[in-house]
């Protein structure tokens, strides 16, 4: 379990919460914040204003961000798995019920999504708590 500053420190700052995200690299758990590519976390500190805002917790002196995303990229480079991350951390962080959806082309492609969040929710149990 994560103690009060810790959770504090993550629901101010994704990026903190992100590298120190347990995620499954090759079967082993590794920070997530030590894998980023480059271009991952561009996406991430793009999306950063509009999550926070969000869920309550953009800073009253900062601009609306925009509220849309698109991110495409090539089969390999993570798509499922960032979103899983950006779902976990809307859900564990939220000062109020959300709804997120994510859409797939079909059911298995669905499921995808559902166990890289089951991932993360077993290489981090306190997720779970939350």
């Amino acid at each position: 379990m994560i103690d009060a500053n810790t959770y504090r420190r993550f629901a101010r700052d994704p990026s903190r919460y992100r590298d120190a995200l347990l995620i499954d690299v090759d079967g082993t758990g590794r920070r997530l914040g030590k894998v980023l590519d480059p271009w991952q976390r561009d996406d991430f500190d793009r999306l950063d204003p509009a999550i926070l805002h969000c869920l309550g917790r953009l800073p009253k002196d900062q601009a609306r961000p925009k509220m849309r995303a698109y991110f495409e990229r090539p089969r390999g480079h993570s798509k499922t798995n960032d979103i899983a991350v950006t779902v976990s951390y809307l859900l564990a962080f939220a000062t109020r019920p959300l709804r997120c959806y994510a859409f797939a082309a079909d059911r298995d492609q669905a499921a995808l999504l559902r166990d890289a969040c089951q991932r993360l929710t077993k290489l981090n149990p306190w997720l779970g708590k939350i």
